[in-house]
């Protein structure tokens, strides 16, 4: 007995058989290999979607923070222009109490030099909407001139009614 070989050749129905079994499983592949492209796909998008939101938060949460700073930041400059206001007339109180403290000391009341002196001095009436800086180009002054005649420390704010000393 002895075994033929036989050259291959092309057997029409065993292609349609291997086509029927092996076009079906490529096809399933071809969509089970989409199907996971388009899961992984999705859940990096959901990832990075998560991510703005958690950045839109901290971004939302950054921003009212900046804003309670600049109300504080308000108050902080609101309260700085008082004490200086504060400071200032604390200044002229201190300088009134030391006056009768030196004429005391000197045993004689120099009354009629202090009135002297003092009708001598101009003063200015501040009104509604004047700065220092007009006042003080009104009557040829420069505004540190200004403020030290009337002991106002910088940033010392002025009131409409408030009298200013404004020369000799």
């Amino acid at each position: 007995m002895k075994l033929e070989h036989k050259e291959s050749e092309f057997d029409p129905k065993l292609f349609r058989k291997l086509v029927v079994v092996f076009v079906p499983i490529g096809i399933a592949f071809i969509v089970l290999i989409t199907l996971i492209t388009m899961f992984l796909r999705n859940g990096r998008i959901d990832a990075v979607e998560n991510q703005v939101r958690l950045l839109e938060a901290k971004l939302k949460q950054e921003e009212n923070k900046l804003n309670r700073l600049g109300e504080i930041d308000d108050k902080l400059a609101d309260i700085d222009e008082k004490l200086r206001f504060l400071f200032s007339k604390y200044k002229q109180v201190e300088i009134l109490q030391q006056r009768p403290e030196s004429l005391e000391k000197s045993g004689t009341r120099r009354t009629d030099k202090i009135s002297a002196e003092e009708a001598k001095l101009r003063y200015h009436q501040v009104r509604a909407g004047e700065t220092l800086y007009g006042i003080s180009s009104r009557y040829g002054l420069k505004v540190d001139d200004l403020r030290r005649l009337n002991n106002l420390a910088p940033g010392s704010v002025i009131r409409p009614g408030q009298k200013l000393v404004v020369g000799p």
